[in-house]
């Protein structure tokens, strides 16, 4: 109400001071957050988003004391309301879309760069982006910046830059490492500190990571200080690294008080930072008793941490850079745990090849997750990386089974062509070592393949391979299952007067039966098919049994005239033989 009643100039005048006040050092001092109160800064600010018409604050000042000093709501709103009256200044909208992704409002961000692009081709990238079609959103951004070089469409500053800040991202998702390596190295003095101490880890580099560290001082962040924490303890400095990771968990806690106090998506990569330090002090704890057992020459006591770090894991549906940057860090522990247990001799031979399962079974993971996600050449690069099985033990053979599986299954769902790829890897593989539960399974993956290589409904080769598979493992309830749908498909394909159609339905009913039986997952959910295949089954019964027995068709004029003189003869043959 006081606001209102100044005049024009009068509010003008009074822009200055307040800007000058939200920008003081000494608000620092007071703390945000948790049991403090409401902070003077807070206060301020929602009492600026009641003014009206609002003072016109710059933007970047809207962004610092939004994130320094947890004020997002009136941030956002004013940021909002002087967008909408002054769409022509493009400050407004850099500073609302970085208060949208720090709050991880993915469909703010897109939203409000699908009103600012000029291009449609920016439109379209971001579409496919905000679907997750990170592969197309990718070639669509490389389009873009190919375009501006050669002067085919022009772009504001902004644009441009989101063309290549997006690009990254693609790459993130894609898992494309090596690819972002040489893009950070080309240009290094223009990439933030993250992006380049991401790759040094990622590629790996640890050498260059130490020496970025040490080359010049980085901001103190709790990512970055995980990056230093991850170099430190390939160093084996163990008690630095404690220190470190010590430190960034107070960094993500002074982050954490400063986001809303409502669970939002902006509190999600948080809690993933909390996870990986929680396993980089797991990873300490493993080196520590690596080198226990190596000076005692003694087995160590791994069991704990690997069974807990299969049991903690991201959920199916998080973004797959989560996943990426946990199984990069467990497969670097890994590899060194198989080094140190290479150099024991009274160990256990199941112990010695502890960190090959463990990184097998990771790997396999990440590329089920990355499929599930329809990334496939994500999967198969994955799966491409781990090393080939060196002996034929039940153990190697099970590893080998689990990347195999993988592969079939991300064949299978990428097109025709890849489907016949997939089935040229599973021809190509002596399946006589595997065990035959593990057979079994490949027999049905391999009837999968040539359904989506376009078999016919009928395909010889498919009903043979599922045949296999349920002969194999008569309780693998998949295999009877997906025999059955093709048998169900077969029987469509028939008349329904035809004896086949009858021989199709019964396959069908059975391989149905057996698939309840075995407790599939989904085989429930074919009960009224079932029904319905035993009732046109009974209905062709009834209908069999109604019909009337064929009358004998009358006899031709010769064959009558034949029989009659036949018998005749023969009465006559007779009755000369009684007289």
């Amino acid at each position: 109400a006081c606001w209102r009643t100044l005049r024009e100039g009068e509010q003008l005048a009074l822009v200055k001071p307040l800007m000058q006040l939200l920008a003081k050092d000494h608000h620092r001092h007071q703390p945000v957050g948790g049991a403090h109160g409401p902070h003077v800064v807070q206060s301020l600010m929602r009492a600026v988003a009641r003014c009206e018409p609002a003072p016109k604050l710059p933007a970047p000042l809207y962004k610092f004391v939004a994130k320094t000093y947890a004020c997002w709501a009136p941030a956002i709103q004013a940021l909002e309301l002087h967008a909408a009256l002054s769409p022509a200044e493009p400050e407004w909208f850099d500073a609302l879309a970085d208060l949208y992704e720090a709050l991880g409002d993915q469909d703010a961000w897109h939203g409000l760069w699908q009103r600012r692009a000029t291009q449609p081709l920016s439109r379209a990238a971001l579409s496919h982006e905000q679907y997750g079609q990170w592969v197309r959103a990718q070639g669509l951004y490389v389009e873009c910046m190919r375009r501006a070089q050669t002067s085919e469409l022009t772009a504001p500053k902004a644009e441009m830059a989101l063309w290549e800040g997006r690009w990254v991202q693609c790459v993130r998702h894609l898992n494309q490492w090596e690819a972002l390596r040489d893009y950070v190295r080309a240009v290094p003095q223009q990439q933030p500190p993250r992006l380049v101490l991401e790759c040094l880890w990622r590629t790996p580099d640890w050498k260059g990571l130490t020496e970025a560290f040490n080359k010049q001082p980085v901001p103190e962040s709790a990512q970055l200080k995980l990056y230093q924490t991850y170099g430190t303890l390939q160093e084996g400095g163990i008690a630095t690294a404690e220190s470190q990771c010590n430190q960034g968990i107070h960094l993500a806690l002074q982050q954490w008080a400063l986001l809303p106090p409502l669970a939002h998506d902006s509190h999600v990569p948080l809690l993933q930072l909390f996870q990986q330090f929680q396993e980089l002090q797991e990873s300490a704890q493993l080196l520590v008793e690596l080198q226990n057992a190596t000076r005692s020459n003694t087995a160590p006591d791994l069991h704990s941490i690997l069974t807990t770090w299969r049991e903690r894991l991201p959920n199916p549906w998080e973004p797959l850079p989560a996943w990426s940057e946990l199984a990069t860090w467990r497969n670097h522990m890994f590899a060194h745990i198989n080094s140190s247990l290479q150099a024991m001799t009274d160990i256990p031979p199941s112990l010695a090849i502890a960190g090959y399962e463990e990184m097998v079974w990771t790997v396999v993971k990440f590329a089920s997750v990355t499929r599930q996600h329809r990334m496939h050449y994500v999967c198969l690069g994955a799966l491409s990386k781990l090393p080939q099985v060196g002996s034929l033990g039940p153990q190697e053979m099970a590893d080998a089974f689990l990347k195999l599986r993988e592969q079939l299954k991300c064949y299978r769902q990428m097109n025709a062509q890849e489907a016949q790829v997939g089935l040229a890897l599973i021809n190509s593989t002596n399946v006589e070592y595997f065990a035959p539960k593990h057979k079994a399974e490949l027999f049905r993956l391999k009837g999968r393949l040539y359904e989506a290589a376009g078999a016919p409904p009928e395909d010889e080769r498919t009903n043979a391979a599922y045949a296999g598979a349920a002969s194999l493992d008569f309780e693998n309830a998949s295999a009877w299952l997906d025999w059955a749908r093709f048998c169900d498909r077969a029987m469509g394909t028939k008349a329904r007067a035809s004896p086949d159609r009858g021989l199709w339905r019964e396959r069908a009913v059975v391989s149905y039966g057996q698939a309840l039986r075995g407790s599939s997952d989904d085989a429930h959910l074919h009960v009224p098919r079932i029904l319905l295949l035993l009732r046109e089954d009974a209905e062709a019964q009834a209908q069999a049994q109604a019909e009337p027995e064929p009358e004998p068709e009358p006899e031709p004029e010769a064959a009558r005239l034949f029989s009659q003189s036949g018998w005749c003869a023969a009465a006559g043959a007779e009755a000369e033989d009684s007289g």
